[in-house]
């Protein structure tokens, strides 16, 4: 079957194409020029301005081209299509496992497909194709998106208010997580977050690092230089071993991606094995040495994600100096936020500040008021390239916009 994605180089929409692929479909797609010259990679793809309207194909539309001239045309004409979401939710899979929260999914999403080995679709463009019994997928609440969407089961890993431009308040933020665990036949949630706590489902399944109550409660954590030594209780058995990873929020990651495997008939064992090799999805955490420093490259974006961030840092890195480059995202979540991002930051030793990723929005001098707010020093490359003539060092570039780049630049220039 032959598929012709508009938006095909978004993150979304790439790790589809990929995933189609794989499953034998011919793939197709258009981008803008701008895309096309950023992407290195081997899709199938033309200039957007190019695109012609054939009715040998099923169309695919990008969330960011639902409005486009060329879905427009697509419609008018009649011609098979298919928004993103609905093409998700079309997939045949025999068990579909949607990963939806404020943070963590990308993590959580490949974790549960390296423990259960199955087939996926990553939230950093990535997927891969194993068989047809398990997929599992990111669900993204922005927009609703996620409410497309009809899974097998459903992971709820954390509600924390965010997307100000769309969701106007905190309850109808919730309340949307709370309408998409009704979609679900199994949920699987934290019993350790506010909102989640009461939330409501016939078949329901926990997990907690503080109630004893949770189906899967991580009863002991004990810090090491590799990691942590989890001990767990679930199902009346009790299992002790090394979590290769550092911080509190990969912990409950861990726990909703073990979980989702035993609710799904897994040997425990076999995923503890599997744990060790597994590797950290794009740009979370990614990290380089240069000399006697570490450069690191991290998605996060939210004021709660960078304190979870400067935690891992500490724990794996306590002696080191902490330096971060952070690229807000959206004008309005830097604005609502900006007493949340100002007490995140401050915890590091030093603070560059790249420009805003507006993202969907447009730009405005209402950003000043930000940067005032937090004032710190706004990013120059030769700031970071004086930083690493000394040792020691934590630099660590987070954001979800281009902030990768700066990332790239030094790892190329070394």
């Amino acid at each position: 079957m032959l598929f012709y994605i508009i938006g095909i180089l978004g993150s979304g929409t790439s790790a589809l194409a990929s995933l189609l692929i794989q499953m034998g479909h011919n793939v197709k797609g258009c981008d803008t020029k701008e895309a096309i010259e950023a992407y290195h990679g081997s899709l199938d793809v033309e200039d957007i301005r190019e695109f012609k309207a054939l009715d040998d194909r099923t169309y695919i539309i990008g969330n960011s081209f639902v409005n486009s001239y060329q879905a427009t045309l697509v419609k008018m004409l009649k011609l098979d299509y298919f928004l993103y979401p609905k093409m998700i939710d079309r997939l045949e899979f025999g068990t579909k496992i949607q990963v939806s929260g404020s943070n963590g999914k990308t993590f959580t999403t490949a974790l549960i497909s390296h423990l259960l080995a199955s087939s996926a679709l990553i939230g950093d463009g990535s997927a891969k194709y194993v068989n047809m019994i398990e997929f599992v997928y990111e669900g993204c609440e922005y927009k609703n998106t996620f409410l497309n969407y009809h899974p097998d089961v459903l992971v709820l890993l954390n509600v924390d208010y965010d997307h100000i431009d769309f969701f106007k308040t905190k309850n109808e933020y919730v309340e949307a997580f709370y309408q998409m665990s009704c979609q679900a036949k199994t949920l699987i949630y934290n019993l350790d977050d506010n909102a989640l706590k009461t939330i409501n489902h016939k078949n329901k399944y926990s997990f907690s690092l503080s109630n004893k109550d949770a189906t899967l409660y991580c009863k002991t954590i004990i810090k090491t230089n590799e990691g942590y030594i989890l001990k767990l209780k679930y199902f009346d058995k009790e299992k002790e071993f090394l979590f290769p990873f550092y911080a509190r929020h990969n912990i409950y990651n861990f726990l909703a991606a073990f979980l989702t495997g035993l609710i799904l008939g897994r040997n425990e064992d076999e995923m503890i094995q599997r744990l060790k090799g597994f590797k950290q999805p794009n740009r979370r955490l990614n990290e380089y040495i240069i000399g006697n420093n570490i450069l690191i490259n991290d998605y996060a974006h939210h004021p709660t994600q960078i304190k979870s961030l400067y935690e891992y840092l500490s724990s794996k890195y306590p002696l080191y100096k902490k330096i971060i480059v952070f690229e807000g995202h959206t004008l309005s979540r830097s604005l609502y936020f900006k007493k949340d991002y100002k007490e995140a930051l401050s915890k590091f030793d030093k603070v560059y500040l790249y420009p805003i990723y507006y993202a969907r929005e447009s730009k405005n001098k209402q950003e000043k008021e930000f940067y005032g707010y937090l004032k710190y020093k706004k990013y120059e490359r030769s700031f970071i390239e004086n930083e690493l003539t000394n040792n020691n060092l934590v630099i660590v570039f987070a954001g979800a916009g281009i902030i990768y780049k700066e990332f790239d630049y030094f790892i190329a220039k070394k």
